[in-house]
């Protein structure tokens, strides 16, 4: 039957059972999908270290600005990540081993970063020295001057005092060129 009893009656009344059921299922469910994030993320960083491994050289040698997004990104996940482990040890969340699991997948993204800082910063430079280097020689072929023409090729001897060339029979399978003298 409907209970008239007005809302406000309840007001300070203690919660049923089935609202802290509902209250512990909501609770639950929180956690449950937290618990799940945090172990999502926790593999999309163990799989961030393996392709850093994998394509070291190409994810080092990306242009400055792909480079920085992806490494902020990387960084990103890495804090957010940190974050949640804490406030999972401090509510006392973590199974035994799940820290240093944790523990361990950071320690290794936070290398394989720095490694890629470095190598990128190399690559920079390399690509900064090759830059000058172009630069340079367009401002010494600019600051040279022209060079004159190159003299023409001289001129043809007279036929007259050059020998005459005619191919002899073939000999042994080939023609060969043999000088022979022509009466003038």
């Amino acid at each position: 039957m409907w209970n008239p009893t007005p809302a406000s009656a309840h007001v300070n009344a203690a919660p049923s059972t089935l609202e802290r059921r509902l209250a512990a299922y909501a609770r639950s469910s929180r956690e449950r999908t937290a618990a799940h994030r945090f172990e999502t993320d926790l593999r999309t960083l163990e799989t961030r270290v393996t392709v850093i491994d994998a394509r070291f050289r190409r994810l080092a040698e990306r242009d400055d600005t792909a480079y920085r997004m992806w490494r902020d990104d990387t960084v990103g996940r890495m804090q957010a990540l940190a974050r949640a482990a804490s406030a999972y040890t401090g509510a006392g969340l973590f199974a035994a081993g799940d820290g240093r699991r944790v523990h361990g997948v950071l320690s290794r993204v936070r290398d394989a970063v720095g490694r890629l800082d470095r190598r990128h910063a190399e690559y920079l430079a390399s690509l900064a020295a090759a830059d000058s280097g172009a630069a340079a020689d367009a401002a010494l072929a600019a600051s040279t001057p022209a060079r004159a023409a190159e003299p023409a090729a001289p001129a043809a001897r007279p036929a007259a005092s050059a020998p005459a060339r005619e191919t002899a029979p073939p000999a042994m399978g080939g023609a060969v060129p043999v000088p022979v003298q022509r009466a003038v």
